[in-house]
């Protein structure tokens, strides 16, 4: 026995030892499958009236087709109009609905080469079975949203009438009478004024009933220091850089290549050599200057606590502070220059726009916050009491970086104050503005309650003796409800298609106004086809326009009906029935609406019960049958 043991120990331990190793790593084994399987099939969404589970193993299939789809919309979107893909969720709603309404084919049977599918698996690192499992339920998709804007087809009688109206032009003459504070006597009491701010008060300038808005803008208060590139350059031709004896240097060593050969010995340097070196020393001189600027600001801001690259200033900051006053004089010393110019707004609110009305430092720029230049607009805009930024941080009290601009001057400016933007507090802070607003609100009541003495004018003294009377002059126009040649510029470049109205000059695109000018030129049409007779009186118009505060008297001088060969043009593309889908369902808006995540899910009562990166809980796993696993296995 012992002569067996040792003529084969070594088999008997390796034997004896594997056999060891299995029984002590099945458990653990059986515990892993167990947990794999259990993930698996944990839930990880519901959807419908009774809560049907989308298991885990499910979610992972539609997170791989949801893989790809994020790889290829890097660079452009499946669907256009519909938008980007949002999320897991959102596609496997998608293509859910697709699949129920029959429109998903079958994967493989769509006809994309055999020879693409292997590639675009090669380069995402996917199964060539879900690159084409995810083609099909796209291309189900696509199917799903073409049916849906295609619902609803116009018959081809509805199709000329609708295309017959929006491209029918007619060429007028008006005169337009817009309300104006001045035009009436009227004084709006005090509830009154209180009255349209609080309607109107938390609207932006434009947005609301006729154009009413108070809403205040960003609003704040600067000074800033100006060093004169034409002070920086006297100075510099004062000193021993622009010598004759340093003018030659740079002559002879001709950096660039772009100066005239030297000549030794020659008594005269070029103008231009004497030029370059000047500009040469002026854009070092200029780079010194705004970081010597930097560095004694940043100087006095030393020791204050820093969150998020913002300071956090202390109370006594504005007396702490360097103030602009003093870096101007440590510039003229340092720099022997004449004493930069000191400027403060800090007696009236400033806006953006007011910006533009600041010479010299309007203009100027830094590249300090990166490669492409930004000028004061956009830094002011940026400050952390506005609308903040991420990438530029300016905050008020603390100077921003120093601006140059084509001229070379250098500014150096700081934020005083802030008033973000918001509604108005009192009356007082837009009184003029209201008061204003209500006075031509009052003018275009009492206009349009004259249109019929209008009319009686128009046709007993024509269109020029109202022009006369009302001090306006007469304009002159071709109108259509639909501006052909942006519906042409659309078309080349290929943009979603919508109805956009031609432009009425003082006017702008009011398409209430060209469709009633356009269907009374309809009816003078029908009246001349038929052989009866059109009177001026049937050619003049009065037509308020109560959301611009606005009076248009005038007359159809012509007219153009779209011609049979121009509506067989753009028939043939489907332009009209497109534009009549466009105006019915709203559009990309609406397809957007419809299909969207939210509307979707709330449309299947789909509910995630965890994020794609959540921990499974061990009490979402449920019992399994540990015996039938490991057969399985």
């Amino acid at each position: 026995m012992f002569k067996f043991l040792r003529k084969y120990n070594k088999w008997i331990l390796a034997v004896g030892g594997t056999l060891l190793m299995i029984v002590f790593l099945i458990p653990q084994a059986i515990e892993g499958l167990a947990h794999s399987a259990g993930e698996e099939r944990a839930t990880r969404a519901t959807i419908g009236e009774d809560n049907q589970r989308i298991r885990n193993a499910v979610w992972s299939e539609v997170n791989r087709e949801m893989d790809f789809i994020r790889r290829r919309e890097r660079f452009e979107p499946f669907f256009p109009r519909l938008g980007r893909i949002e999320n897991v969720g959102h596609w496997y709603l998608l293509s859910l609905e697709a699949e129920r309404a029959g429109l998903v084919p079958a994967p493989g049977s769509i006809g994309i080469p055999r020879e693409e599918i292997e590639a675009a698996a090669v380069g995402t690192g996917l199964s060539p079975q879900v690159i084409e499992r995810t083609f099909a339920k796209l291309f189900g998709v696509e199917r799903l949203i073409e049916a849906y804007l295609s619902a609803g087809e116009s018959s081809d009688r509805r199709v000329r009438h609708f295309a017959g109206r929006i491209l029918h032009e007619a060429e007028i003459e008006y005169i337009l009478i817009h309300a104006s504070a001045e035009g009436v006597d009227f004084e709006p009491s005090d509830q009154q004024l209180r009255e349209q701010l609080e309607r109107y008060g938390d609207v932006e300038p434009g947005e609301g009933d006729h154009g009413f808005g108070y809403r205040l803008p960003h609003r704040f208060k600067l000074e800033w220091i100006s060093v004169s590139a034409d002070a920086v350059r006297e100075m510099l031709l004062d000193r021993e850089e622009m010598s004759r004896v340093e003018q030659r240097i740079h002559w002879n060593r001709n950096p660039d290549g772009n100066l005239p050969p030297f000549v030794e010995g020659a008594t005269e340097v070029p103008e231009e050599v004497r030029l370059d070196l000047l500009a040469r020393l002026m854009d070092r001189r200029v780079e010194e200057i705004a970081r010597y600027a930097r560095d004694q600001l940043r100087a006095s801001q030393r020791g204050l606590s820093q969150v998020d690259g913002y300071y956090l200033l202390p109370d006594d900051w504005s007396e702490r502070q360097l103030q602009f006053p003093e870096l101007a004089e440590r510039i003229r010393d340092r720099f022997d220059l004449e004493l930069p110019a000191y400027r403060a707004i800090g007696d009236r609110w400033l806006t953006l726009d007011d910006l533009d009305e600041l010479n010299g430092i309007a203009d100027g720029e830094t590249t300090r916050f990166g490669s492409e230049p930004i000028g004061l607009r956009e830094l002011v805009r940026s400050a952390r009491e506005l609308d903040g930024s991420a990438v530029v941080q300016i905050q008020r009290y603390i100077a921003g970086p120093p601006l140059v601009d084509l001229a070379q001057n250098i500014h150096i400016f700081r934020i005083t104050d802030v008033d973000p933007r918001r509604a108005p507090r009192a009356v007082d802070e837009v009184r003029d503005q209201l008061v204003r607003d209500l006075r031509r609100l009052e003018h275009f009541r009492r206009l349009s309650e004259q249109t019929s003495e209008m009319e009686r004018q128009l046709r007993d003294r024509g269109l020029l003796d109202a022009a006369i009377g009302r001090g306006e002059e007469i304009r002159r126009a071709r109108v259509s409800i639909c501006d052909l040649n942006e519906l042409q510029m659309r078309l080349m470049t290929q943009q979603s298609l919508r109805l956009v109205p031609s432009t009425i000059p003082g006017l702008g695109r009011h398409r209430p106004t060209l469709e009633a000018i356009v269907d009374q030129a309809r009816r003078l049409d029908a009246l001349e086809r038929r052989g009866e007779a059109v009177g001026e009186e049937d050619r003049g118009f009065i037509l308020p326009a109560e959301d611009r505060l606005a009076v248009m008297v005038g007359r159809i001088r012509d007219q153009s009906p779209v011609s049979r060969d121009e509506y067989e043009l753009y028939a043939q593309f489907g332009l009209f029935t497109e534009l009549i889908r466009a105006e019915e369902s709203g559009g990309e808006a609406d397809l957007a609406e419809a299909f969207g995540f939210d509307a979707l899910a709330a449309r299947h009562q789909f509910r995630i019960l965890r994020d794609d990166d959540a921990e499974i809980d061990p009490a979402e796993l449920e019992e399994i049958d540990l015996d039938e696993l490991v057969r399985a296995e």
